[in-house]
């Protein structure tokens, strides 16, 4: 795990420095395009660029091991597809689309594959334009909206996706970086916008598509009580008919899907206490983190269906990311007495969420993340 605690502690040891060149720690650390200064957005844009550009080398560097669906036990996997894409011409790709010679990639991936091969077909360079992609509009969500940019960072790397789509499955860590860049438009109710962003993400993985449901989620206004009472009520009454709700869903959907049996209803019960929790502490009046709120909840009534569907639980993946801003903001505007506690409950968060963050990369074997291995050896 020698390389992602080295992460940590960089990052960590960088938000210090800043912090030093005079920098607004607290109570907002980070809240470039939150009312901070110009000095405080150069500063957390300094931060979010070296932090993210640090995490794509991570990513970039790494080698088929890496990452399951990098290079199967089959002989294929990304890699494999990618030699295949890049030995015909556009025209043959739009050709041969159809007969399902790039696997079930979409049109969106194949042609971005083709693209990066054009310049270059090494197998790095195609890991470090999906890392580009997945992690830059990350980045640019956290610069805009987080009010402490490090416990952002750290939040992003706890977050259930975050091995098994960046390591393993990244067209869809590509399409969540797409969805993540779309919550700006939403909050700017660019909605033109936000349909064609969300088009292109599906374009990389159809399931992106589900996330048309974001815009008019994010800015459905409800008061507290009804998120509490009628957001568990709802989620529980999901939950208990998910069974038939799943076999009416994929006839419509899909005839061909399965159900499957996991522990991933524990997720579901942990997001749903984290739902509670967000629930409780939000400002009454922010519309930017109610919309948040909103949106995290979408996220628990489909993670609900993957004890019975591994597909429903990666619809969740791109709900999840709101969590990146809204526990760090939730963290610094909770109403404490004693300012001086803040600090240490930004650290406490921070930490816990390192420590998720390890073990989920250490144990996922989907990601496959550890131990980590460069390309070159």
């Amino acid at each position: 795990m020698g390389i992602y605690v080295a992460y940590y502690i960089a990052i960590t040891i960088l938000f210090i420095f800043v912090g030093k060149c005079k920098f607004c720690i607290y109570p907002r650390v980070g809240s470039s395009a939150i009312g901070g200064s110009d000095t405080e957005k150069r500063q957390s844009a300094f931060f979010v660029v070296v932090s993210s550009f640090l995490l794509i080398l991570i990513l970039g560097f790494r080698s088929e091991y890496n990452g399951l669906d990098l290079h199967n036990s089959l002989g294929t996997g990304y890699f494999y597809f990618y030699d295949i894409i890049n030995k015909d011409s556009f025209l043959e790709i739009l050709q041969n689309f159809g007969k399902k010679k790039y696997a079930n990639f979409e049109i969106g991936f194949v042609l971005f594959c083709k693209f990066i091969g054009t310049l270059c077909s090494n197998h790095q360079i195609m890991l470090f334009a999906s890392a580009l992609v997945s992690v830059v509009p990350v980045g640019y969500y956290i610069y805009k909206n987080s009010k402490n940019a490090w416990l952002s960072m750290m939040v992003y790397m706890a977050l259930p996706f975050f091995g098994p789509a960046y390591f393993s499955a990244i067209r869809q860590g590509i399409a969540i970086g797409f969805v993540v860049y779309s919550y700006e438009l939403i909050k700017r109710k660019k909605l033109i916008g936000f349909i064609l962003v969300i088009l292109l993400a599906s374009t990389f993985h159809s399931s992106a598509i589900v996330t048309l449901v974001a815009y008019p989620m994010y800015h459905f206004r409800v008061d507290r009580e009804s998120l509490m009472i009628g957001g568990l009520v709802i989620l529980g009454a999901v939950f208990l008919l998910r069974i038939p709700l799943f076999l009416v869903l994929s006839r419509i959907v899909d005839e061909d899907a399965q159900m499957t049996v996991s522990s991933a209803v524990n997720l579901f019960l942990l997001l749903t206490l984290l739902y509670i929790l967000c629930v409780a502490f939000k400002k009454q009046q922010d519309d930017n983190m109610r919309g948040s709120v909103n949106l995290f909840w979408i996220a628990c009534a489909a993670q609900s269906f993957s004890g019975i569907s591994n597909m429903a639980g990666r619809v969740a993946w791109y709900f999840m990311p709101v969590l990146i801003v809204l526990i760090p903001n939730l963290v610094v505007d909770m109403q404490i007495k004693e300012k001086v506690i803040r600090k240490p409950a930004i650290c406490l968060v921070g930490i816990l969420a390192g420590i998720i963050g390890l073990a989920v990369l250490r144990f996922d074997t989907i990601a496959a993340a550890y131990p980590y291995v460069p390309f070159w050896r």
